[in-house]
């Protein structure tokens, strides 16, 4: 059996951040220590964790905004720190939260809405929401409003 490409491979990143405080003391706050994990190409992959938890460090580092403290990250076989053209014309995140949404409409309408703002017609975005809501399984709650979930 062929081995599949990785799309994302990181070893043993961590990152912390630091606090300075008014009186002088400094206090440390561990984002990731030593994460190591590897995404194929074709893959989905979900990051979910409670507050703080460095979800949205990780994805800064797989991005290339922010560099870890220690470890090696490669995407799509490249060095995500030299974010040269290419790889900023291949690589998006796409950050978001619940509370961005409309909690009084559908996750389907919300979805239709987004895709609106950034000029998507509704035959493309009606496709690619069908798409990805299957692929995630998420079809049958597609017409539920944001405020149930």
């Amino acid at each position: 059996m062929q081995e599949l490409t990785k799309s994302i491979t990181c070893n043993n990143i961590s990152k912390k951040y630091n606090h300075s405080r008014i009186f002088g003391d400094c206090r440390s706050t561990i984002a990731l220590a030593n994460i190591t994990f590897s995404v194929s190409h074709g893959e989905i992959l979900g990051i979910i964790g409670k507050n703080g938890a460095g979800k949205t460090t990780l994805i800064k580092i797989l991005s290339g905004i922010m560099v870890p403290d220690s470890g090696d990250v490669e995407v799509m076989g490249a060095n995500p720190f030299k974010r040269t053209k290419l790889y900023r014309h291949s690589v998006a995140i796409i950050m978001g939260q619940k509370s961005q949404m409309d909690e009084d409409i559908s996750i389907y309408d919300n979805a239709l809405f987004m895709a609106s703002v950034y000029g998507i017609n509704k035959e493309t975005a009606d496709t690619r929401i069908s798409s990805l809501s299957s692929k995630l399984g998420l079809t049958t709650q597609l017409k539920q409003q944001v405020r149930t979930l």
